[in-house]
Formats: structure tokens, C-alpha cells, sequence
């Protein structure tokens, strides 16, 4: 699943059972557990090295010199052991791509991920 998917189900479930005034089962607990430790690790994991980044955003150079120390007080930018510049994936989103439908707009994003990689 992807990050989006994953938060959005932890947050209907507690929404419902909000909703239902319900007080959760342990099994309950332990999938919404399960959700947010499988959220978290996708968000912790969600680091593209900034040539990475570019590809993927279309970001130039002069834009990540520019917009590093923001991005890195909000945390959404770091570096790495080697002192090179990574990017979380959600600063910026896919380039747009020039396609007439949606799937091969999707086949355009993934296809940057395997070049990027």
C-alpha cells in the first residue's frame, strides 16, 4: 500500500469507531498498530538522493541550491553520511506529463522511479 492509502484506512477506522462511540478490541488496536508502524516506515523510507529527485520532479539544480534550508527546517530535506543533499519525495510532486490519458501518465511517473534507481 501506499502512504496515502495506509493513513487514509488507520484514519477511517478511528473515525468510525469514533463515530460508533466503540472502544476498540485488541485485535483492533493491533491492526491500527500494524497501519501506523507500516505508514511510518514507508514515510522513514521515503528519501530520493537529489539526482534522484530531480528526474523524478524535474526540480532544477538552482531550485534544490535555493530551496535546501527550508526544506531542511522542515524536515523535509537532510543529508546523508556523505554530506549529499537528500530530498523527501513529498516536496515536490511528479513533473507533469504530457500524456492523453491517465495510464500512461502513471507509466510516466513509474518509469522515473526505475531510471532514477
Amino acid at each position: 500500500m501506499t502512504l496515502d492509502v495506509l493513513l487514509a484506512t488507520l484514519a477511517a477506522e478511528i473515525a468510525e469507531a469514533r463515530r460508533l462511540r466503540y472502544l476498540p478490541s485488541l485485535e483492533a488496536v493491533d491492526r491500527w498498530d500494524a497501519l501506523a508502524r507500516e505508514a511510518a516506515a514507508l514515510a522513514a523510507s521515503s528519501w530520493l538522493s537529489e539526482p534522484e529527485f530531480r528526474l523524478r520532479t524535474g526540480a532544477s539544480a538552482k531550485w534544490c541550491r535555493g530551496n535546501y534550508a527550508r526544506c531542511e527546517r522542515a524536515g523535509l530535506a537532510k543529508r546523508d553520511e556523505r554530506e549529499r543533499r537528500l530530498w523527501h519525495q513529498s516536496v515536490r510532486p511528479p513533473k507533469r506529463v504530457k500524456a492523453r490519458d491517465a495510464e500512461a501518465a502513471v507509466e510516466a511517473i513509474v518509469g522515473s522511479y526505475g531510471r532514477a534507481s
